[in-house]
């Protein structure tokens, strides 16, 4: 029997971010302290909005994922080891009885674990294919066709895990193999030195030399941790019963916390000695760094991951052709995993949550559209599908000539 489809035109986009309709209307009310830890932010969803289309059937998804949460770098692991040092040598002037834990403390992950996938980052994978599962059962309830499916991960471990949490999600007890029913699937990545599609900013020289190593991108958050890190750090030094915490360690200690959070569910160690007023404040910091590194400060970010997009547009243009020759073989999903750095340019190039202004130093602004807390947390998600819907999600709907109208002048998109 072939598939019909009455028009070949819609496509429907879906970001399944962190609370993107939270994004649209603003900061969440009453406060939650784990929505607002910039990018290391837990994924986490509103509400369930009315998630059907009349008259629409999904027979197509493109996904980009960021990987789930991951252990710290080696970077923010040694800022904490140097500042939990300068701590232990004033343990004995901690003189508020509810840190006496400082004492003792002993950090828990090593510099081996340095930015890999972690246990939490496994299960939030694992939940986002099982939700997958029960919201397109249409796609995703047979077994693992290699015809049908591609998987695609850059060449990092914290990546490539989470697209095998995915796929255990997805296809968990669909095959044959052991008792366990396994059905083995198949991930392929490019090698990080040639992968433009996932790694673009990696391997575009001029976006290397404009943006990462120039250092204007930094001002504005570099001005703005100026303005706020001190303060903090008094506020710290006070609480503890210390004086010589300096804005450093007050970094590190956020770090800490955001970790506390993503790792281990709890705000109540490290998290406890920042209040909502300096969570929101260094929130912002990673904002400017996130909108000046890899969204709307310079055309060049949205430009460099058109490779990304333009791969998007053309398996979904590839899918309309296939459908309407009446095709017996269609591809149902492109699933791809990859980092915030795919993510953040891709929601931008897309003109999402950029308001009316320029974010820097000096217009901090609480209810701004862009929070990189939503827009690139910790397993956030960029869809383009032919029809349906996300749980949790914000969805534009539009023609396909138009979607080429809009978007053709990223990477010289053509239509069949």
């Amino acid at each position: 029997m072939k598939m019909k489809i009455t028009p070949f035109c819609l496509v429907l986009i879906v970001f399944c971010l962190c609370a993107v309709l939270g994004t649209v209307l603003g900061q969440d009310s009453p406060f939650v302290f784990s929505h607002h830890l910039a990018t290391k932010t837990p994924y986490w969803s509103p509400s369930t909005a009315n998630t059907n289309l009349p008259n629409c059937k999904p027979v197509h998804i493109e996904h980009v994922n960021r990987h789930g949460s991951r252990w710290p770098s080696k970077g923010d692991t040694n800022a904490l080891l140097q500042t939990l040092g300068k701590l232990r040598g004033l343990s004995d002037k901690i003189t508020n009885p509810q840190y006496s834990w400082i004492k003792n403390y002993s950090i828990p992950y090593s510099l081996e674990s340095e930015s890999l996938l972690s246990p939490n980052g496994e299960i939030e994978l694992y939940n986002l294919g099982r939700n997958y599962l029960s919201r397109y059962p249409e796609i995703f309830d047979i077994p693992f066709d290699p015809n049908l499916f591609t998987l695609q991960s850059t060449q990092s471990e914290r990546a490539g895990r989470s697209g095998v949490s995915f796929a255990f999600g997805v296809w968990e007890g669909k095959g044959t193999v052991s008792n366990q029913s396994f059905d083995p699937f198949y991930i392929w990545s490019q090698t990080t030195s040639l992968d433009i599609v996932l790694r673009s900013q990696d391997n575009c020289p001029k976006w290397m030399n404009e943006i990462y190593s120039n250092d204007t991108t930094y001002e504005a958050s570099s001005a703005y941790s100026t303005a706020v890190l001190p303060q903090i750090a008094q506020k710290i030094n006070q609480i503890l019963g210390v004086s010589s915490l300096t804005p450093s360690d007050a970094s590190a200690l956020y770090t800490a916390c955001q970790f506390d959070v993503i790792l281990f569910n709890t705000e109540s160690l490290w998290c406890s000695l920042f209040n909502q007023s300096d969570i929101l404040f260094l929130e912002y910091i990673d904002d400017l760094d996130v909108w000046y590194a890899n969204a709307y400060y310079e055309q060049i970010n949205l430009e460099v991951i058109s490779p990304l997009f333009q791969d998007m547009v053309s398996n979904l243009d590839n899918v309309i052709s296939l459908i309407s020759k009446g095709s017996s073989v269609v591809p149902l999903a492109y699933l791809r995993f990859a980092h915030q750095a795919s993510i953040s340019p891709l929601t931008a190039m897309l003109g999402l949550f950029k308001g009316n202004y320029t974010l820097n130093a000096n217009n901090y602004n609480p209810n701004r559209k862009w929070f990189s807390s939503r827009t690139s947390c910790m397993e956030a998600v960029v869809s383009t599908q032919s029809t349906g819907r996300l749980p949790f999600s914000l969805s534009l709907t539009l023609p396909w000539s138009s979607f080429f109208y809009f978007f053709a002048h990223f990477g010289r998109l053509k239509q069949r």
